[in-house]
């Protein structure tokens, strides 16, 4: 598993990826996580659920440097360790790091899983505007059609919602490549409450017991 960011920080990539990894690893198959050491204080090398969890450096967040250090150790990483694992499977993948790893992959003649889990990173024109920008710069574009051309090395790709799978077919990715699977619920944790758990909940959050609830959970940033 190739991730930036993993556990114990919180995201729903993140969350994802710890859920998959504990699920493969409860049935046998090996798994080892390759991430990035995005806190200082994080250990280097740990165990979460029972699988080995490799944190790179460098720490930080938000800086191309960091992001290119990373790759590189990453890449020497994976070089290395290339008899311990047969598939690679980048929840990154649309990042420069994954683009490389791809590359690196394809090299070693190793399968490559990569999830593609917000829409527009295939089409690449909904950017998180900037405060001085409204639009991509040139080497912007460059390098995002860069990462669609290593995207389309890839194995499999995932989408974990049909609007992205559909972003992906327009951008002629092959329907033998793209596959659509979303992410999984836990129906055993996340299950209806029964009404008078509804009403006590309500009561305990001083919320009206009668009238209609709606609630909004996601994320809400300009793109």
């Amino acid at each position: 598993m190739f991730i930036e960011r993993y556990h114990p920080l919180i995201g729903g990539s993140e969350n994802q990826c710890r859920l998959l990894v504990a699920a493969l690893h409860q049935q046998g198959v090996p798994v080892i996580v390759l991430t990035r050491k995005a806190l200082p204080d994080l250990d280097r090398i740990t165990t979460i659920d029972g699988v080995p969890v490799f944190r790179l450096p460098p720490s930080g967040f938000g800086r191309i440097w960091i992001e290119l250090l990373f790759s590189l150790h990453a890449l020497v990483f994976l070089f290395r360790r290339r008899r311990d694992y047969d598939i690679l499977h980048l929840h990154s993948g649309t990042s420069i790091a994954g683009a490389l790893t791809i590359t690196l992959a394809q090299l070693l003649r190793k399968k490559t899983v990569i999830k593609i889990a917000t829409a527009g990173d295939v089409k690449k024109n909904l950017v998180e505007i900037h405060e001085r920008s409204q639009k991509p710069s040139l080497a912007h574009r460059l390098v995002n059609s860069w990462i669609n051309q290593r995207l389309r090395a890839g194995s499999k790709i995932v989408c974990i919602s049909k609007e992205i799978h559909r972003e992906a077919e327009q951008h002629h990715f092959t329907s033998q490549q793209t596959v659509y699977i979303p992410n999984a619920v836990d129906i055993d944790r996340f299950t209806p409450s029964s009404d008078a758990e509804k009403n006590a909940l309500r009561e305990t959050l001083g919320l009206p017991t009668k009238k209609l609830m709606v609630l909004f959970s996601g994320r809400l940033i300009q793109r």
